[in-house]
Parts: structure tokens; C-alpha cells; sequence
């Protein structure tokens, strides 16, 4: 814990950050499935804690016994190896497998969101996991704007490696009529227009003027507050 809320700050030196990474390595197999997502979460950010520690965690992930790891443990801790890059591509593979196996059961609907938007970032894809979560998702009605966003995004990353079949092109039809652009970070505003252009036409066009909408109001919002610096520097 003491490790996890430094990396959160950028006032710890290198010999600090040195004993820590060195302690944390000897003592990694004492860690609980619930610490391992955590450091694994606190290694992603830029800076001392980055890359200290990655790699060990994510071989220790590999070889921990997964069936014993709870639904919250393998989503925080997916997400994580996917942002961490190849290094994490391994342990993720393994992660996704065990929740393949429980064929997703206990899994929110929040965490199916997350878990294909981990597929989508680190490019580990397993096509029956795929089918499970997207069938899944394309059924919700509710889903909250940050996973549906997420998922978005996702399902046009994997378009062109999902299977055939109704049930992407519903996918991707569920998750624009959830609008997850409106009132959103220009990040998410961004994505959604990335992802419009490459799902197909004949499934985005009815939501083009809502995207395209948000993207003005972000524009005009930019536009008042470079107005707004520059008559403060008057």
C-alpha cells in the first residue's frame, strides 16, 4: 500500500523508489490477488514507479493460481496489462482465458464493457470471449457513458476481427443509440468520431448529427475559454 500511494506522487527520490521496487519484488509472492492489480494499476503511471516493477508482477500474475482470483481482481488487473503494453500481453491472455472459462458468470456488465476495451487496447484477442461479451453488451440497454464509450471504442479496434455475424452489427448499433459522446470529455468525443469511421456506414449514419453536435459544443466551449484567457492577459 505504502508502495501504491507513492507512485502517486513525484516527489519520491530514486533511492527511495529503488528500495521500494527491490522490496516489493522480494516479497512478491506474499502479495494477494487484490494487491497484484493494484501495483499493477500504480505501474502504468509515467514516472518513478513506471517499469520497476512491471515485469515481475506481470509473470507473477502468470503464474498465480487464476480460478482463485475474484471477478474484481481479474478486471482491475486486465486493465492494467493492457496498459502496460507487450510486457503485460502474457498474464492479460491468461486473465482473459479464466474469465472465458467462467463464461463470464458474476461479471457486471460494466466489467464485460472493460474487459473487451482490454482486448481492443493490448491486441490480445480471443474470438469465443469476443462473441461472449459482445452478445452480452449488444443485449444492455443500460450500461454507464464511460464503459459504453469504452466498448465503442473496442468494437471498432476488433471490427475487422470479430466474425461474421448479426450480432457485431447489433453490438455496435446498441452501443451508439447510448450516445456515450453527449456530455463527454473531448477524449471520448474524439474516439466515438474515430470509431464512426470505421464501423460501417449503414450503422452509425442515424447518429452522425449527435456526434457531430457534441463536437461543436466542445468547440465553442475551447473557444470561450481562449477568449476568456485572453482577455484576462488584457
Amino acid at each position: 500500500l505504502t508502495t501504491v500511494a507513492l507512485s502517486k506522487v513525484d516527489v519520491v527520490d530514486d533511492v527511495v523508489a529503488d528500495i521500494l521496487s527491490k522490496r516489493l519484488v522480494q516479497c512478491i509472492t506474499m502479495f494477494s490477488s487484490k494487491d497484484l492489480g493494484l501495483l499493477l494499476a500504480a505501474s502504468q503511471r509515467p514516472g518513478w514507479a513506471f517499469g520497476r516493477w512491471t515485469n515481475a508482477l506481470a509473470v507473477e500474475v502468470q503464474h498465480r493460481d487464476l480460478a482463485t482470483f475474484s471477478v474484481r481482481d481479474i478486471c482491475m488487473s486486465s486493465q492494467a496489462l493492457a496498459r502496460i503494453g507487450s510486457v503485460g500481453r502474457a498474464a492479460l491472455s491468461a486473465l482473459l482465458t479464466e474469465a472465458s472459462r467462467r463464461k463470464l458468470k458474476d461479471f457486471s456488465i460494466a466489467d464485460k464493457a472493460f474487459l473487451l476495451w482490454s482486448m481492443a487496447k493490448s491486441k490480445v484477442v480471443q474470438l469465443d470471449l469476443c462473441c461472449l461479451l459482445g452478445k452480452a453488451l449488444g443485449s444492455c440497454s443500460e450500461l454507464s457513458r464511460e464503459a459504453s464509450s469504452a466498448a465503442l471504442w473496442a468494437t471498432a479496434v476488433l471490427w475487422d476481427s470479430l466474425p461474421v455475424g448479426s450480432w457485431k452489427d447489433h453490438l455496435a448499433s446498441s452501443l451508439c443509440m447510448l450516445t456515450p459522446w453527449l456530455v463527454a470529455p473531448r477524449c471520448d468525443v474524439a474516439s466515438a468520431a474515430w470509431a464512426f469511421g470505421i464501423l460501417p456506414p449503414e450503422i452509425v449514419r442515424g447518429s452522425w448529427a449527435s456526434l457531430t453536435d457534441s463536437s461543436r459544443e466542445l468547440a465553442t466551449e475551447a473557444s470561450l475559454k481562449a477568449m476568456s484567457l485572453h482577455e484576462l492577459m488584457q
